[in-house]
């Protein structure tokens, strides 16, 4: 209330009717920060023990991403933001991002930094009540605090590699739902067909709320799949012998040809 008690002040009851709606949409985003960290470590242990995917120059080790995930949930529970005035000197105006665009980032930052404040002077983790859309809107001075030279001088050298690379693919996550975000309209059922691409279907994965009910969805939507593709390969078969058959034995013609006599 401290952070957005000006607007009361100046009667501007709208502004603050929508920071209020905002700050209850906040708060009743699921999963959290926490549980979606927790997700996505799990996506990443999966990749190791499976495909072995990795960023290049990163090796193989499920503990560095554990290690990962604790250095940026400590880091984030310990971010004390910025107003949103300083946070406009940090981070300007973006190329390509319209005044308004700014505006409208700025005043979210500003409930964002409302509900962060409540969360710490209630001795509670803001990672364990916010979710995606708090997270994306700190994620700057996250990686800021996690990249500090002087932070980074006290991890090991190893977990250097891995730390970006765990940050490089939780940006992607947050940047593959606000493109998907930004299609909307009529575009939205098309986009709903189409095959999701690997930051789409991460995303899916890391900010869902029961990561194993969707893990279930997608196995049997590729049964399904494979069910259809036996199904028509079947049919093709089929129709190939059919078509070969008419073409070994055509039918008897029934055109008759009448001799003339001169």
């Amino acid at each position: 209330r401290d952070e957005m008690g000006d607007a009361v002040s100046a009667g501007d009851e709208e502004a603050l009717r929508q920071q209020l709606q905002l700050a209850a949409e906040l708060q009743g985003e699921r999963p959290s920060i926490d549980a979606a960290l927790k997700n996505y470590v799990s996506l990443l242990t999966a990749r190791l023990s499976t495909s072995g995917g990795v960023a290049p120059g990163v090796a193989k080790d499920s503990t560095a991403q554990l290690d990962c995930a604790r250095v940026f949930a400590k880091a984030l529970n310990c971010l004390e933001l910025p107003t949103h005035v300083e946070w406009g000197k940090l981070y300007p105006q973006l190329d390509g991002e319209t005044a308004l665009d700014f505006m409208t980032r700025l005043g979210r930052l500003r409930v964002v930094r409302a509900l962060w404040l409540q969360c710490t002077k209630a001795g509670q983790k803001p990672s364990k009540c916010l979710g995606r859309s708090s997270l994306e809107a700190v994620f700057p001075e996250l990686e800021r605090r996690v990249f500090d030279e002087a932070e980074e001088a006290k991890r090991p050298v190893a977990l250097r590699p891995h730390l970006r690379a765990f940050s490089d693919g939780l940006r992607a996550t947050l940047a593959a739902r606000a493109a998907d975000d930004a299609k909307g309209g009529a575009e939205g059922d098309a986009a709903a067909e189409a095959p999701l691409d690997d930051a789409q279907s991460d995303h899916e994965l890391v900010w869902c709320a029961e990561l194993g009910a969707v893990l279930a969805a997608r196995q049997r939507s590729r049964q399904l799949e494979a069910q259809g593709r036996v199904e028509r390969a079947a049919s093709a078969q089929d129709f190939a012998s059919e078509l070969r058959s008419a073409l070994g034995a055509p039918a008897a013609s029934t055109v008759e040809v009448e001799e003339v006599e001169d």
